[in-house]
């Protein structure tokens, strides 16, 4: 079955699974922790893509806008505050919705954060069901950009979208399973 993405630089065409025996790989740190000071330091190298609606937040609180903020309005399951969403939302930039169930890739969030990163501008993406994944995507296919997310209980971490990382973020999208 051809589901245009193994082994591909190709934006998957259909909604990919992960695995648990992948959920270990995705679980390990592979950045440094960093803070808001740092992200706005990098910031002025790279196009930031937050990750996660605490990260956004922290980072929206610190005065750095992220060319794309990617948030559920979830925080480790549970829903934010009144207050947290009004903020997310009220982030300079247009919002797209995208439904993205938990432990899926879906083709249309990984087109549509390759679409609004091309554009000029601030973005948001509120996914509708669970935005983790997004990071993945978000190091495979943006290039050149510093994606930001969370690391539950410890902090944020910021990968550079270079060369050799997004093709470690393709290859463990690769091994992802078609949803059935």
């Amino acid at each position: 079955m051809e589901n245009m993405h193994s082994g591909s630089d190709e934006i998957p065409s259909v909604d990919l699974m992960l695995p648990d025996e992948l959920r270990g790989e995705l679980g390990r740190q592979y950045a440094d922790l960093v803070d808001a000071e740092q992200v706005k330091s990098i910031s002025l190298r790279y196009p930031v893509v937050s990750v996660g609606d605490v990260v956004t937040a922290t980072l929206f609180s610190s005065g750095l806008i992220p060319k794309i903020s990617v948030f559920d309005l979830m925080s480790e399951r549970g829903n934010l505050s009144d207050e947290m969403q009004s903020a997310l939302l009220s982030m300079p930039g247009p919002v797209t919705e995208i439904k993205n169930p938990a432990g899926v890739l879906t083709a249309q969030l990984c087109r549509t954060l390759v679409h609004l990163y091309r554009l000029q501008g601030c973005r948001k993406i509120r996914v509708i069901g669970e935005e983790d994944l997004a990071g993945l995507a978000s190091i495979a296919y943006l290039e050149g950009g510093a994606v930001v997310y969370g690391i539950p209980g410890k902090g944020m971490s910021c990968i550079i979208s270079d060369r050799t990382n997004s093709s470690m973020a393709k290859s463990i999208i690769s091994r992802m399973k078609p949803v059935q």
